[in-house]
């Protein structure tokens, strides 16, 4: 009856459909994926590696709908200490302003890209954020763009990434 009850609420609600992207926290486990059917008992859901999860609509705690309203583009990028941010900002900003008019850019975007400045500072690099708001269904596919586009045109202008720490392995205890 629970799960019924659930699932008429999930319908009434319109708290997510077919085809959206969902992270359902649940009594027993997080659930991630695609919603492929829903009941008002059950709401199936495949994860990205082809894992169906039936999930009882009674067990959904939290329901993160990952593809209403608009989505959030974040790429970070690993900048050595020593390179001039504000040419970088300048590199990726004339970069920008090509690719927004451009597909897939263009369909997807609702803002941005846009430098949103040095967000972290590690041992060996200091992290710049980039962010664009894009239609929902988009965000991971604008991500991986801009992660190529960006580096493509980073090393075009010689902007070189920081080399990566070398991690020592841990002593073995006898």
């Amino acid at each position: 009856m629970r799960d019924t009850l659930s699932g008429f609420f999930i319908l009434a609600e319109n708290q997510f459909d077919v085809g959206d992207t969902v992270d359902l926290q649940t009594s027993a486990q997080p659930v991630s994926g695609t919603v492929e059917a829903l009941t008002l008992r059950i709401t199936m859901v495949r994860a990205f590696d082809g894992t169906l999860n039936i999930v009882p609509n009674g067990n959904i705690l939290v329901t993160s709908n990952k593809t209403r309203g608009w989505g959030r583009a974040i790429v970070d990028l690993r900048l050595p200490y020593d390179q001039d941010v504000d040419q970088v900002r300048e590199i990726l900003n004339e970069l920008f302003d090509e690719i927004r008019v451009v597909p897939p850019f263009e369909g997807a975007l609702r803002e941005g890209p846009d430098v949103l400045g040095i967000v972290q500072l590690t041992d060996a690099a200091e992290i710049l954020r980039v962010v664009a708001e894009t239609i929902p269904s988009k965000r991971w596919e604008i991500e991986r763009l801009l992660r190529e586009q960006m580096t493509n045109r980073l090393t075009q202008r010689g902007v070189a990434a920081p080399p990566i720490p070398v991690i020592a392995p841990h002593p073995t205890v006898n």
